[in-house]
């Protein structure tokens, strides 16, 4: 099954107690499917561009006041490191260039999400 998109998360919170159940749910599976999935290049770019749609709607949510800070800086942490896994593991996937130009693309749109919420939580 493949992850929601970020326009879908958004748009299926109604309200302010919805909205913020349905972003910790979010959350919640985001962060437990991350840990049981089959390794291939596939798959683990699949699982960067998942870390970078969620702290994108951390970041969101953060500025709507709709997370508060200490569960969203643990939410930073373990993007963080999950990025610093998911590097040497795309390192080991990526077999052509065109793979390898991609796998640096997902990380640096990771890392440019890790820069924003981190800007977004100080």
């Amino acid at each position: 099954m493949p992850l929601p998109t970020l326009a879908h998360l958004t748009a299926a919170a109604n309200g302010p107690r919805a909205h913020r159940a349905w972003v910790s749910a979010v959350l919640c599976v985001t962060l437990a499917t991350m840990g049981c999935a089959k390794k291939d290049y596939k798959s683990e770019t699949g699982r960067t561009r998942a870390w970078t749609a969620t702290l994108e709607l951390a970041r969101q949510q953060h500025g709507l006041r709709a997370t508060n800070d200490a569960v969203t800086r643990q939410l930073l942490d373990r993007a963080i490191e999950a990025r610093a896994k998911e590097e040497p593991l795309l390192a080991h996937y990526a077999k052509s260039d065109s793979e390898r130009v991609a796998a640096r693309g997902v990380l640096d749109s990771l890392q440019q999400q890790i820069r924003q919420l981190e800007q977004a939580t100080r």
